[in-house]
């Protein structure tokens, strides 16, 4: 298996297009399908594929054909995972250590971060062709905030977070996802959504944070409505990474 400068994935042999597996011509085509360079010409979803797979296997009228039925079982999980793999690749991290604060978070590489002089923003993250190919913001911000004497709580900041949001959009509607399970570097965290306009942007607004020692960690997702669950896999793993390191 090879790759043409093109990106294709060459998995046929490279003489007259015979096939380098037994498979028939026609299953070639769907695995072919699959693994496409550009993603929006491949299949849209796993079950996509099996209604194609499935089309290779009429009723059954020949010991033959029963046993082409059953390859065809046995390599779908294969082809299933093959087509995970490319239309959901793992993006490589690497690790944003802040010098000024005890925390640490992983960032794919195609994305930079970029430090702001807003007073609770400890980094922000974007991707580094967001100017050129995203008009609306997408971005993912980490943010501190030392808390006073009588606002310690966890469920005390959550509820101020909402003011806030509301305060800044009086007919906003904020959702509390928050849930016994939810965590934020291992520590009990609250998760709110909601949208917000910016220009001609509808944007929506995943907030997860914590409260330790009299500091409130909080990350931010923002990204365009319609490109939200786009990003959301790629939002939660950062979020996974993100690390408090306190005494």
């Amino acid at each position: 298996m090879r790759q043409t400068n093109a990106g294709e994935i060459v998995w046929r042999d490279a003489y007259g297009g015979k096939l380098r597996t037994h498979v028939s011509p026609k299953l070639a085509n769907i695995i072919d399908k699959m693994v496409l360079y550009d993603y929006r010409q491949r299949y849209g979803s796993a079950n996509e594929v099996l209604q194609a797979i499935k089309t290779l296997s009429p009723k059954p009228r020949s010991r033959k054909l029963w046993l082409s039925v059953g390859t065809v079982a046995i390599i779908t999980p294969i082809l299933l995972w093959i087509l995970y793999q490319f239309i959901n690749p793992q993006p490589q991290l690497q690790t944003y250590r802040d010098p000024n604060s005890p925390i640490t978070i992983k960032y794919p590489l195609d994305w930079q971060p970029i430090k702001e002089a807003f007073p609770d923003e400890v980094i922000r993250f974007t991707p580094k062709n967001q100017k050129t190919v995203y008009s609306c913001i997408l971005e993912i911000t980490t943010n501190i905030n030392e808390l006073s004497p009588q606002l310690l709580s966890l469920e005390e900041y959550k509820n101020s977070a909402i003011q806030k949001i509301k305060n800044n959009n009086p007919n906003q509607q904020v959702k509390d996802d928050s849930q016994p399970s939810t965590t934020l570097s291992n520590f009990n965290a609250y998760k709110l959504t909601y949208t917000r306009q910016d220009g001609q942007c509808k944007l929506k607004v995943m907030e997860i944070g914590t409260v330790r020692n009299g500091k409130a960690y909080f990350i931010s997702y923002t990204a365009e409505e319609k490109e939200y669950n786009k990003y959301l896999e790629l939002a939660e793993t950062m979020i996974n990474s993100f690390e408090i390191k306190v005494e």
